[in-house]
């Protein structure tokens, strides 16, 4: 299943397999620093993230949030089916609206993606934001 948005990505990383693992082990474990209790754990994730990556970060991110998401609500089928299993443990950790309001979040880093900001500090700022979403769970 693609979701709408993805189709318009920066870069073919989903064309290539290896490309798209890497960033999706990126992805799983900024996912996993949200949810820990340390707030900058998130942030010295993000100084790691190479600014020409962060479109493809946050393109990879949506597809991992997306099978939270779906993985909460019982839906069976998700994208990164070889993990389901790590991604049950980490959805359990999490709250649907807690979800949501990250899913939200993670969104507008991809808007930012096509003006001409600083992407860094974008994704800082959304990290801050999806850090207390995932606390509040």
């Amino acid at each position: 299943k693609v979701i709408g948005w993805l189709a318009s990505s920066s870069a073919d990383v989903f064309s290539n397999a290896g490309v798209y693992v890497k960033h999706r082990d990126n992805a799983v474990e900024f996912v996993t620093m949200l949810t820990r209790s340390d707030p900058l754990s998130p942030l010295d994730y993000v100084e790691k993230i190479e600014r020409k990556e962060i479109p493809i970060f946050a393109d990879t991110l949506m597809v991992v949030l997306t099978d939270l998401l779906l993985i909460r609500n019982g839906v069976g089928e998700v994208a990164n089916a070889d993990i389901k299993d790590d991604l049950e443990k980490m959805a359990k950790g999490l709250a649907n609206k807690a979800l949501l309001a990250i899913i939200s979040v993670a969104s507008q880093i991809k808007r930012h993606a096509y003006l001409n900001v600083n992407l860094s500090l974008v994704l800082k700022s959304a990290a801050i934001r999806m850090h207390a979403y995932a606390g509040a769970s």
